[in-house]
């Protein structure tokens, strides 16, 4: 079976504007991302989609429902879908890290998989979650919605790059931007990344 997969970060929120790490806090969009949400509805109205899978964070859920409410599909939540734990960075910025423990942010910068930051969840663990998110959606057109960080590194692992290279080959998924990609027979192919809807 063949299936396309369209990936897209959430719209954009208050900490997101202000570079704050934001994985498990329960952040709404703001106005600015309710809007990039209609956008994406707009696109998702003549994208034939079949199926909608969400993460449970409250962003994820608002673009995901705004989208459905266009389209007439229902919204499938699943966990797994979730941002990356940060740790002891939520809701901190890397500037504020960095005057407070410049070591650590060296590290994390040569390497943000092997020094991810402390207290959160290894983004080995995290490409695993979303992989197995992936193989269970049912459909054929589906929209993903997602986060930043997990995108980045789920498109890494498909295309055979190093994870540790995620932050420097694929600095952001934009907000409400498209990643469409190809599943069959097991392989995936990237057909576009951080285009606009």
């Amino acid at each position: 079976m063949s299936q396309r997969l369209f990936l897209v970060r959430h719209g954009r929120t208050g900490w997101n504007e202000g570079g704050r790490y934001l994985g498990r806090s329960d952040i709404d969009l703001e106005e600015s991302g309710v809007e990039e949400s209609k956008r994406l509805a707009t696109w998702a109205a003549s994208a034939s989609l079949n199926g909608i899978v969400t993460s449970p964070a409250q962003r994820a859920r608002h673009t995901a429902a705004i989208v459905a409410a266009h389209v007439g599909l229902d919204v499938c939540v699943d966990e797994r879908l979730r941002e990356l734990d940060f740790g002891a960075a939520e809701g901190r910025t890397l500037t504020e890290l960095l005057a407070e423990d410049p070591e650590l942010v060296t590290r994390f910068e040569m390497d943000p998989v092997e020094h991810h930051m402390p207290d959160g969840e290894h983004p080995r663990a995290a490409v695993h979650r979303m992989q197995a998110a992936i193989r269970e959606v049912p459909d054929a057109r589906v929209l993903v919605v997602t986060h930043n960080t997990v995108l980045r590194l789920l498109v890494c692992h498909w295309l055979g790059i190093p994870l540790a290279q995620y932050r420097r080959l694929l600095p952001r998924a934009e907000h409400c931007a498209i990643t469409e990609v190809r599943v069959s027979g097991g392989g995936f192919a990237l057909h576009r990344y951080n285009a606009a809807p």
